[in-house]
C-alpha cells in the first residue's frame, strides 16, 4: 500500500504514555481513508506512532493530524500542571479562611 512511511516516537518521564495512547485512539479507531493509515505502538514509557502513505499528500496529512493531537494533549497538559485550586467564592469548602455564620432575627 504504502510508498511513504513517517514514524514519530514519542517519549515521557512523567508515565504519560498511557493518557497520551488514549488520546489517539479514537483516530486509530476511525481510520483515515484508503490513501493513508496508522498504527500505534505503545513500549513501556514510549509511544510509536506508524504511518503509511500512498502519496506524499496524503502523509502530510495525516503528519498534521498527528501533530494537531501532540500539541493539544501537551497545551492541556501544561494548563493543568500550572492550575491553582483557591477556595471558592462563597466561603464553602475546606480550603476556605472565610467564616459562614448565620444571624437570626429576633
Amino acid at each position: 500500500m504504502s510508498e511513504y512511511v513517517g514514524e514519530f516516537i514519542c517519549s515521557s518521564e512523567n508515565n504519560n504514555i498511557e493518557n497520551l495512547y488514549e488520546i489517539f485512539l479514537p483516530e486509530l479507531e476511525s481510520g483515515f481513508n484508503d490513501r493513508a493509515k496508522f498504527n500505534i505502538i505503545k513500549k513501556g514509557d514510549k509511544l510509536n506512532i506508524k504511518i503509511f502513505a500512498k502519496d506524499v499528500v496524503a502523509l502530510k496529512a495525516v503528519i498534521n493530524s498527528v501533530l494537531k493531537v501532540l500539541t493539544i494533549y501537551e497545551s492541556t497538559k501544561e494548563m493543568l500542571e500550572n492550575e491553582s485550586y483557591p477556595t471558592d467564592d462563597f466561603g464553602v469548602g475546606a480550603n476556605s479562611s472565610k467564616s459562614s455564620s448565620s444571624k437570626t432575627n429576633g
